[in-house]
């Protein structure tokens, strides 16, 4: 747990990945997926029989050079310019064109870090009590929009 708002600010892992399910086992029904049964062994070993999904990497969030570009780094002072810990939201949007048609290959990425009620300056029980997050830090929400390019 690293980012904004924590002792350490520098995360080493924020990516958004693709999984290529095509080869993998279908893991769904009574030989893997019930009470008694399992994928791996005690070791944590997968079994021989299941073919796992393949993992392609995609979007790596911590790439400094490209967030520096916004005002946005990862590691560092603890500033607004910090991301946030979690990123726990992501929407996957077509891009039209200007007939308001999309041809399939290019969308938006959306990808958000609410401030889990990080606040200085907060609200609760309907604006009745006032909170003050014991962190002592103010987290802003954050988005990030990548413009991708898919295969049909």
């Amino acid at each position: 747990n690293n980012g904004r708002g924590l002792s350490s600010s520098e995360s080493i892992y924020r990516h958004v990945d693709i999984f290529d399910i095509s080869n993998a086992t279908n893991v769904k029904g009574p030989a893997h997926d019930a009470f008694n049964a399992s994928i791996a062994s005690t070791a944590g070993v997968l079994n021989s029989d299941i073919t796992p999904a393949t993992v392609c990497p995609f979007i790596d969030f911590n790439v400094n050079a490209q967030l520096s570009r916004f005002g946005l780094h990862n590691g560092g002072p603890q500033d607004d310019g910090l991301l946030n810990e979690k990123w726990e939201g992501i929407a996957l949007v077509p891009v039209e064109n200007e007939h308001g048609q999309h041809h399939g290959e290019e969308y938006f990425l959306f990808s958000s870090s609410d401030n889990d009620f990080v606040t200085q300056n907060g609200f609760i029980n309907f604006g009745k009590t006032q909170f003050s997050d014991k962190s002592g830090f103010d987290l802003d929400n954050q988005m990030l929009v990548f413009k991708i390019t898919l295969p049909k």
